[in-house]
């Protein structure tokens, strides 16, 4: 799954109470926590901004990939930076907690 199909996936939240849902996650998958005893609730439409906004970062030896929620701008917010060249370490670069030399 790509960084931006992973931020994309369909929303569930749940916490010392019922699972509120999205829609577009699948009726398997919905009727799956019912079956494991879960009290199942749908949130009043999909993207909506009690379910997250989503931001991701994957750092591996390909490089650096990200992707943003796909309906972010809607509500304003994201992030996107730039990289020019790989740093040797990513937390030397950002966090400044790298020895030299």
């Amino acid at each position: 799954m790509s960084s931006h199909e992973e931020v994309a996936a369909p929303r569930v939240h749940g916490e010392d109470g019922p699972f509120f849902v999205e829609g577009r996650l699948g009726e398997a998958a919905q009727a799956a926590l019912r079956e494991a005893g879960f009290e199942v609730r749908q949130f009043p439409g999909n993207y909506v901004p009690k379910s997250g906004r989503n931001q991701l970062i994957v750092i591996d030896r390909e490089g650096i990939t990200g992707a943003s929620d796909p309906n972010t701008r809607r509500w304003g917010g994201g992030v996107q930076r730039s990289v020019a060249d790989r740093p040797r370490s990513a937390g030397c670069r950002w966090t400044g907690s790298c020895r030299r030399g």
